[in-house]
């Protein structure tokens, strides 16, 4: 910790030997999660596991400040903190875990991994959240712990936005490479993988630098504010002062952690790739919240629950998940308001979605909740605007043209890359294909049904959507009622019609949105002309924010 207050030294993603709260320090970044990410991830996974408290022993000398940041991630996701026991450097772990419940236990030491696995093989009601650098640290004491079959391994949890370190089928770039490059499975470990991507980063920031020290290091961060390494997103990172824990976010803050995209595993996975994840992928707010009853003693709070009030609270709850959950995508600062200025306007589409709903109606209600919250976590990345959602499409704004095309390009990627849990949705989208293939008279060849499965695999996984982009002026109106902005006039209605004539996993830009770029973004755009039929269609095909950055899926070319 005091090496980390060492200015002349820069810093790239520090393991720290025990619990510690990030803080902002403009020499150190951090790329993969920070402890505060991961309570917030695994708080949201707990919200929607319906699980509503959780117990926490914690050792190390700022166990009581992270057991605070644990509280309110919980709180934020209307949980709570059952109990927190805080442990000293010498203190043991065994006899201060539950019998029942979930605990998050963080500073774990040599012995405590095979106190853990005793423990929760003789309690079956008990689930460990452990941080992720501890189980990296520590990762030969878990497999020797739980591997082989041991019970428990389903039930120790943690959170992580790394790929798989020994999957051979991994569609990941950053996995492909790391395996090609550590060819010894004995080697391949979660904390040789971190070192290989925190490598991989150093290797692109330094391609694109003259003359280094520390400093210009740091400003590479803040000053290109977000960027990939394969598919490995990070940012935005923002240049600014340290500030309290309360005041975290706001005008003037520093930002130095940048993780994106963080699942929930359990130790089973770690083990064995086949075992899908626990909680697909989603970008972190760090939003909290408190609750607005805190500090009522719990007679007042009986009162409140059972007096008159209740259809009151209940109004007022559900308005505050739908700003929770809105808040991002939806953040009147990042509409455009004004009316001589081009807006890009963007119309996205689950191709087949009714087909899909009849298909399987069991899976829909899952895959489409994910699609709405990845979209929603790009449209806040890049300050753009969610206009409105009409059933599984959105229309999204945005001042930026550029900010536009990434957005877009990130979407097809992280929907390309996203782990559904099940196969069902391309073997619907296949038997869609060929079901009109028998019934066509005319000679309809599936364009997807029929491809080899490790090229079908790098175009298409799960959810296709389809994509228009298209820039020009609107008729922009303020809605008095939902106090939100719409936009009228051609510019919708050709984004629209771009967005139709599409197909599940392509991005399609207007030659308009295209020329709107500038000179330096049209030279990391690569686009395809579309044919007569599309004259004033574009084709993204490849962007590349860094060296080695992989291309957007695409669909067929119309």
């Amino acid at each position: 910790e005091a090496m980390l207050d060492v200015e002349g030294v820069f810093f790239l993603d520090p393991l720290q030997l025990e619990p510690r709260l990030n803080r902002f320090r403009r020499h150190v970044i951090y790329q993969l999660p920070t402890l505060e990410q991961q309570f917030f991830v695994l708080a949201e996974y707990l919200r929607d596991a319906g699980v509503r408290a959780a117990h926490a022993v914690i050792r190390g000398e700022e166990a009581a400040a992270v057991a605070e940041v644990l509280r309110r991630s919980l709180v934020t996701f209307g949980g709570s903190l059952r109990s927190a026991t805080l442990l000293a450097g010498g203190d043991a772990l065994a006899g201060h875990l539950p019998e029942a419940g979930d605990v998050f236990v963080a500073g774990l030491a040599a012995g405590d991994v095979a106190a853990v696995a005793r423990h929760v093989a003789s309690h079956e009601d008990v689930r460990v959240f452990v941080p992720f650098s501890e189980f990296a640290l520590l990762h030969a004491d878990f497999v020797a712990a739980f591997g082989g079959g041991a019970a428990g391994a389903g039930r120790v949890v943690f959170a992580t936005s790394l790929p798989h370190w020994d999957d051979a089928n991994s569609t990941s770039g950053t996995a492909q490479e790391f395996l090609a490059a550590v060819p010894n499975a004995t080697q391949r470990t979660p904390l040789s993988l971190v070192g290989f991507v925190t490598t991989q980063a150093l290797r692109t920031v330094i391609s694109r630098m003259g003359r280094m020290s520390a400093a210009r290091l740091a400003d590479f961060f803040y000053k290109n504010v977000a960027g990939a390494v394969k598919d490995m997103l990070y940012g935005p990172f923002v240049n600014g002062t340290a500030c309290a824990a309360a005041a975290v976010g706001g005008a003037g803050c520093g930002k130095n952690y940048g993780a994106t995209f963080i699942s929930v595993w359990s130790l089973a996975r770690a083990l064995d790739p086949a075992v899908p994840v626990l909680f697909p992928a989603v970008t972190p707010t760090m939003e909290y919240a408190e609750p607005a009853t805190r500090g009522l003693t719990e007679p007042e709070l009986i009162g409140i629950i059972v007096g008159s009030v209740v259809g009151g609270l209940l109004l007022v709850a559900v308005a505050a998940l739908l700003l929770h959950f809105c808040r991002g995508s939806r953040d009147n600062a990042n509409a455009p308001k004004e009316p001589t200025d081009p807006v890009t306007l963007v119309f996205t589409d689950i191709e087949s979605s009714t087909a899909l709903w009849a298909a399987c109606p069991e899976l829909m209600p899952d895959a489409v909740a994910t699609h709405h919250r990845l979209i929603r976590a790009l449209i806040a990345k890049y300050h753009c605007y969610e206009v409105k959602t009409v059933g599984d499409s959105f229309v999204i704004a945005c001042k930026s043209v550029f900010a536009a095309v990434q957005l877009v390009r990130e979407l097809q990627q992280v929907l390309l890359q996203q782990d559904w849990g099940t196969g069902a949705l391309d073997e619907a989208y296949h038997k869609f294909e060929e079901d009109r293939a028998e019934e066509d008279a005319e000679g309809y060849v599936p364009p997807t049904a029929r491809l080899d499965a490790a090229v079908y695999r790098q175009h298409w996984n799960g959810l296709r959507v389809r994509v228009g982009v298209h820039t020009g002026l609107c008729d922009i109106r303020r809605d008095e009622v939902t106090k939100g902005y719409d936009y009228y006039g051609d510019t919708a209605n050709v984004a629209a019609r771009t967005e139709g004539v599409g197909n599940g996993g392509q991005v399609l830009l207007t030659r308009a949105a295209y020329l709107a770029l500038s000179t330096a973004e049209r030279e990391r755009v690569e686009v395809t002309a579309l044919g007569a039929g599309c004259r004033s269609q574009w084709s993204c095909t490849s962007w590349t924010p860094s060296p080695g950055a992989p291309s957007p899926r695409c669909g067929l070319t119309v």
